[in-house]
């Protein structure tokens, strides 16, 4: 749907991407020697418009051609959401909380209906020359002589359908209203971003989060600055129990408020227990 069925044809086209080709390569180190030598930039994307283009008598319409890097999609991810995990590293078992999940999460649906500006979404295709989900980098354009038109379409590997030729148009200008491109399957967005989730990292509520968090701060070290899943495992196992700590939380406060006296008075422990075994309370709060 996104990519062209038919032959490249002889010209360039916005949104065609271009393989980091040895020639390629050496072209862009010479002018913008980090975007050739960073490992992420596997492809390269076309973005200037098409109609600028078009070769006559041998000179294209724009001065300059624009590319931007394409990026595995990992490699936006944790761009955008690294921040948001917690124990990352070799080795490490990544905890992140639901908010996050839930956020990530529409992120990518986002993104996988090219609504997530500064990114331009290109699904896997082997058979286009994309070995993985990748995204072109929006924001992170360079621009080159149009003297070097041949270098580019030597390096082609895949260009993209008019209808998202528009959208991509759309998401570098934001001049005109929403280019309504066809929206993916809602069963591939929910399959393409449960495979992206799934194995990220270990997903707990709020709560259990800020505890698993503190207590990795805690006990880590300059040695071992991160904790494998056996131990993450074992610190999640620790966690306190929503009604425990809801039962605590009870105790404190009609201490504080003067019900209760401080210490181990009968009157506690009564009211403990009775709490404990207070069905209502179990149903409200969990286990």
């Amino acid at each position: 749907m996104v990519y062209k069925d038919d032959s490249l044809p002889d010209t360039l086209e916005q949104g065609d991407l271009l393989k980091r080709t040895p020639k390629l390569a050496d072209l862009i180190g010479k002018y913008h020697p980090h975007y050739a030598s960073h490992s992420d930039n596997w492809l390269f994307a076309v973005l200037t418009q098409s109609c600028d283009l078009v070769q006559r008598g041998g000179d294209i319409g724009a001065r300059y051609i624009s590319l931007a890097p394409v990026r595995p999609l990992r490699a936006v991810l944790h761009r955008e959401f690294e921040t948001r995990f917690a124990n990352t590293g070799h080795g490490g078992q990544p905890i992140a909380s639901q908010k996050t999940k839930v956020a990530l999460s529409q992120f990518l649906e986002r993104l996988f209906n090219n609504n997530e500006a500064p990114f331009f979404f290109y699904p896997s295709s082997r058979d286009k020359g994309v070995p993985d989900h990748m995204c072109a980098m929006l924001a992170l354009p360079i621009s080159l002589k149009p003297e070097h038109y041949q270098t580019f379409l030597e390096a082609k590997v895949a260009g993209i359908s008019d209808v998202f030729q528009a959208k991509l148009g759309w998401l570098l200008g934001q001049m005109y209203s929403r280019v309504g491109t066809p929206d993916t399957e809602p069963a591939t967005i929910k399959s393409l971003t449960k495979d992206f989730l799934e194995g990220r990292a270990v997903w707990l509520d709020e709560a259990s989060y800020a505890f698993v968090k503190s207590e990795i701060d805690l006990r880590k070290t300059a040695e071992a600055p991160v904790f494998g899943p056996s131990e993450v495992a074992s610190i999640i196992s620790s966690i306190p129990k929503k009604k425990t700590q809801a039962i605590d939380a009870i105790i404190r406060i009609a201490i504080q408020s003067g019900v209760l006296e401080d210490g181990r008075s009968p009157q506690r422990i009564k009211l403990r227990r009775f709490l404990e075994s207070d069905p209502d309370l179990a149903k409200l709060i969990g286990k």
